[in-house]
């Protein structure tokens, strides 16, 4: 893409300090050669695009990529430690077909000793930060798409999972206990819980936290990151067989990986990165689902706490009123022991009385008087 009134098309700050076409290439080229000689590293690159993505970038005309250079520029220099007050530059475009690109070239002015080495990653980082810049507006788009993909899954999930955790958390301690034992021993007859569980799905589902419950650690941090390799294949499976038996499930999941795959699609074109990236992004979402599994196990675990504590208070009932009735017991073999001793004291002492009014009534009576009462008698 040619300057107007030129057989070239350079542009760049190199030769005046500001940004503007290039008046002689012979020039430049003896300007290159004498930095070169003063041991300053001149760098090379290339930005390049795919036809259809030029097109729509309105990349068509010198003016443009010049301009694309120009808000650019500073991330090379900042990439390779360069200052920018000392960056100089030249670059050409050229509007190859199917290819359209820039070349550019650059160096720091002030640099006075020649690096042996530079990184590969200092391109690797150009790059991403050259598409961040270039593309911010459509990447937008995909970071939003990706908030919306994680959002929907774990929602997804959570209602799924909420179900079995409103079916549960009610259960009064007596019911919850048997609920556990029936789905230990595989009972599938769910009926006593008012259609609680009367989903195939969810009895699945109640199945498989029930057993994880008791495999996972007592104390700790309960988090996917944090298990065994055994138990985070286990909850895996879980996953897998929630995934395999829910529609919507699986639509969110594809939807989060297809949204994560459009950011990778967008810094680089590479298949086997694509499909690479499709695997870990699959895995990645199986860990979301799986820590909103250990969250419901969590649950079932304070459910047990509070059985506990249910229980033990229940024992503490029994053990109180047996002790209540056994002090009630004594308590009235007491009384009865009393009241039996008093009768027998009262027995004797009536029997006694009748023995000595028989014999003072003799004595009255050898006497010559007469017994009228207890105390009353006459002579």
């Amino acid at each position: 893409m040619k300057n107007e009134l030129s057989n070239h098309g350079l542009f760049g700050n190199a030769e005046s300090g500001n940004i503007e076409s290039i008046k002689s290439v012979y020039e430049m080229q003896k300007l290159i050669l004498q930095k070169s000689h003063e041991r300053k590293n001149i760098h090379r690159g290339i930005i390049s695009f795919q036809a259809e993505t030029a097109r729509q970038k309105g990349l068509n005309s010198k003016e443009v990529f010049q301009q694309l250079v120009k808000e650019n520029i500073h991330i090379l220099a900042d990439k390779n430690d360069i200052k920018i007050e000392n960056l100089k530059w030249v670059a050409a475009a050229h509007n190859e077909r199917g290819h359209p690109h820039v070349h550019i070239m650059f160096w720091d002015d002030k640099q006075t000793m020649t690096q042996s080495y530079v990184s590969r990653k200092i391109p690797n980082e150009i790059r991403k930060q050259l598409i961040k810049s270039i593309f911010a507006e459509e990447l937008s788009e995909f970071y939003e798409e990706k908030k919306q993909a994680t959002i929907s899954l774990k929602q997804v999930t959570g209602e799924m999972i909420e179900k079995f955790e409103k079916a549960v958390t009610t259960l009064s301690p007596k019911s919850y206990r048997e609920l556990e034992g029936l789905f230990s021993c595989g009972e599938t007859n769910l009926s006593k819980w008012n259609g609680a569980f009367s989903s195939a799905e969810l009895k699945a589902l109640s199945q498989e936290l029930f057993a994880l419950k008791d495999r996972l650690p007592k104390t700790g941090r309960l988090s996917f990151q944090f298990l065994p390799p055994e138990l985070k294949e286990q909850i895996i499976k879980v996953v897998d067989e929630l995934i395999s038996s829910n529609e919507q499930l699986k639509g969110a999941l594809r939807l989060y990986v297809d949204s994560r795959l459009r950011l990778v699609d967008a810094y680089s074109g590479s298949q086997d990165l694509h499909e690479k990236a499709s695997s870990e992004y699959s895995a990645e979402a199986k860990k979301l689902i799986a820590n909103r599994i250990l969250k419901a196990v969590k649950g079932l675990k304070t459910k047990d706490s509070e059985l506990k504590r249910f229980e033990y208070k229940e024992r503490m009932k029994i053990a109180f009123t047996r002790e209540l009735a056994l002090d009630v017991f004594n308590m009235l073999s007491r009384m009865t022991s009393t009241n039996q001793s008093s009768h027998n004291a009262r027995l004797f002492t009536n029997e006694l009385s009748k023995q000595a009014q028989k014999e003072k009534a003799k004595e009255l009576e050898s006497a010559g008087g007469d017994w009228n009462g207890e105390n009353d008698y006459e002579t």
